[in-house]
């Protein structure tokens, strides 16, 4: 069990992103060695129109912000580094600027289905592992009145997307196909699979190392 002793730093400091290792990993019995360690890279820096694809871009902006921590804390047996955008029709929707830039936004989501994709990097001992794990959300076809009650809460105003399916933006929402807590912020599940291959991987090569040592 990895998190009974790697020493975790994690380069988001969302709420949501240190919420799920906090809820899971740090029980009185279980203790993982977690800081939240903001990165100072400059996520302005990265043009989106130059990626591919909008999973390229955040990709690049995990693996970004890890480097920058790493160059900080090169004694961290683990850093993650995450980011998660929201799209329509491939176009990554922003945090609005204020409550009528979020009432539009929301109007052109309206029965609509939209990606939420998060691009993961996991740094452990020199090697960079990457992933990214994309969910639909498929919003209802609300009235103006129901997105305008929406938007006076102040809810979406800090939002990508303008919605948060884990507060009252769930009213807004139909259905969503693939990982939940991938549209609250991080993809947990992935994330678990992605883990389990590192450690495979490790107790492979060390058995390697141990059997050449021996021969």
């Amino acid at each position: 069990r990895w998190w009974r002793w790697w020493r975790c730093r994690l380069s988001p400091t969302s709420w949501c992103f240190f919420s799920f290792f906090h809820e899971i990993f740090l029980s009185p019995t279980q203790r993982l060695d977690v800081i939240t360690q903001g990165s100072d890279f400059d996520e302005t820096s990265l043009d989106k129109a130059s990626f591919s694809s909008p999973a390229d871009f955040v990709k690049t902006n995990a693996s970004c912000k890890v480097r920058e921590v790493v160059r900080r804390h090169p004694d961290a047996s683990l850093v993650i580094g995450a980011d998660t955008v929201v799209t329509l029709n491939q176009e990554i929707l922003e945090k609005p600027r204020d409550s009528a830039d979020a009432l539009h936004t929301l109007r052109r989501l309206r029965g609509q289905r939209v990606k939420v994709i998060s691009g993961v990097c996991l740094y452990r001992n020199g090697t960079t592992h990457q992933f990214h794990e994309e969910t639909d959300v498929v919003f209802r076809n609300v009235t103006d009145a129901e997105l305008e009650a929406y938007v006076a809460t102040c809810e979406p105003l800090d939002k990508a997307g303008s919605f948060g399916i884990q507060g009252m933006g769930a009213l807004l929402v139909q259905s969503i196909q693939g990982d939940y807590n991938n549209v609250v912020g991080f993809p947990l599940s992935r994330f678990a699979v992605e883990i389990d291959k590192i450690i495979t991987r490790e107790a492979a090569e060390a058995a390697e190392a141990t059997a050449a040592a021996a021969a």
